[in-house]
């Protein structure tokens, strides 16, 4: 089953980038490998080009920077693919926010804790 992820979310970070005066991305190794990344998941945008998804990314970036929390990203990706008639997980959302700060701002990346087991010996 294909994923959607519909042009609203991409003109909302276009709309932030445009604000930004960011003007459009030009397309760069890490935008083919973000693309490429989203692509294996099945992830793409419903009539709309691929720079809407790097938009998006950045976007997320710009987000992220800003202080909004991983969840908080989650269910906005989530709302504006809904907005626009698609769909997106819970699950692919943070899928796209991991490969957006993979690609676009890795050092907004902060890994969850893993559990510490305490084992009796």
């Amino acid at each position: 089953m294909k994923k959607l992820m519909i042009g609203a979310v991409g003109a909302l970070a276009i709309a932030v980038s445009t604000l930004l005066g960011a003007g459009a991305a030009s397309a760069t190794t890490n935008d083919g490998a973000f693309l490429q990344i989203l692509a294996e998941r099945g992830i793409y945008a419903i009539g709309a080009a691929d720079y809407q998804l790097i938009q998006t990314g950045h976007g997320v970036c710009v987000d992220m920077m800003n202080g909004y929390s991983f969840h908080g990203e989650v269910w906005a990706l989530q709302r504006n693919a809904q907005l626009a008639g698609g769909m997106l997980t819970s699950s692919d959302a943070a899928y796209f926010i991991g490969a957006s700060q993979a690609a676009y701002c890795p050092w907004t990346y902060t890994p969850v804790p893993q559990p510490q087991l305490n084992r009796a010996i």
